[in-house]
């Protein structure tokens, strides 16, 4: 039923045009540059995606243009969390409906809910589109609820269409939890670019990654590396991973991403206020740190 998500699959950023329209050729753009480098599969309108900042038909428009310029070349799995079931399902046929490989379902956000109200919007989620694999995403430092692996277990074993999840606690334990818990015929994939490699280590498939969107050839070096059991060469990328992920998190958020990305040579600009663009020192300075590192 599911196609096969693993290694690196970038949590891409979403270009705006200066008159805030989606810019469908920067996703074209970025979408080939991706593939071209090697990456294992995509995932639209998430929390580097700006996902939450859009509304229902920007966040649609993305997922057309990333599934139409994927082109099946890799499998897209489009990200539909919401704060409301309504939308959430709303956005789950969609996925569906322009032939999306699997979605991602972010916990509702802002207020906080039981396991019972989880499991419910969950269940209604993968009951509206049950032939579409669904990744549970776990964001507890943002969503404010948290899907415990006894919870993810309880979800799954409500909604056959659960395929696995995407970890993104930042902790190395939980993970392990989600992989032991949930047992075989699950995919577990983290959401942190610095644990990547410990997340393979512990039984991890891949990662959804920021970094992939500016450095994909890093991420997939890296995995690479681990694949074929040179630990060593594995462990010198992931800390250069590291390196790049601190430089490209100073600032504002998401904007330093962004304008790497221009500065490797694809034209994307825009991001939705009230996150904020970068000024032309700090792009300058960007630069710098980043050909320090010889990346640029």
């Amino acid at each position: 039923m599911s196609k096969d998500f693993h290694g690196v699959i970038p949590a891409l950023l979403s270009p705006f045009r200066v008159d805030g329209r989606v810019d469908t050729d920067a996703i074209i753009a970025l979408v080939d540059f991706l593939i071209d480098k090697g990456v294992h599969g995509l995932y639209p309108c998430g929390t580097t995606g700006e996902g939450m900042l859009l509304n229902s038909t920007e966040r649609k428009e993305v997922a057309e243009a990333v599934v139409d310029a994927a082109n099946g070349r890799v499998p897209v799995m489009v990200h539909v969390g919401s704060f409301s079931t309504t939308e959430t399902v709303e956005l789950a046929q969609h996925a569906r409906s322009i032939g999306a490989d699997a979605i991602g379902v972010v916990a509702p956000y802002f207020y906080k809910f039981d396991a019972t109200g989880l499991l419910t919007h969950y269940r209604r989620v993968a009951e509206a589109v049950p032939d579409l694999p669904l990744y549970i995403y776990n964001l507890p430092a943002n969503s404010r609820n948290d899907i415990s692996p006894a919870l993810a277990k309880e979800i799954a074993s409500y909604c056959p269409s659960v395929a696995g999840v995407k970890d993104s606690s930042k902790d190395v334990a939980r993970l392990q939890d989600y992989i032991s818990v949930l047992g075989e015929g699950y995919r577990v994939i983290v959401g942190s670019d610095v644990l990547f490699l410990p997340a393979l280590a512990v039984g991890g498939v891949g990662v959804i990654s920021a970094v992939a969107n500016v450095f994909p050839e890093l991420m997939v070096r890296l995995y690479k590396a681990y694949t074929d059991e040179d630990l060593e060469t594995a462990r010198r990328l992931q800390y250069q991973v590291n390196q790049v992920r601190d430089i490209l998190k100073q600032g504002p958020y998401l904007a330093r991403f962004k304008a790497a990305v221009s500065l490797r040579g694809i034209s994307f600009g825009g991001i939705k206020a009230p996150l904020r663009g970068l000024e032309y020192q700090e792009v300058d300075e960007l630069r710098k740190e980043l050909a320090e590192l010889s990346l640029l």
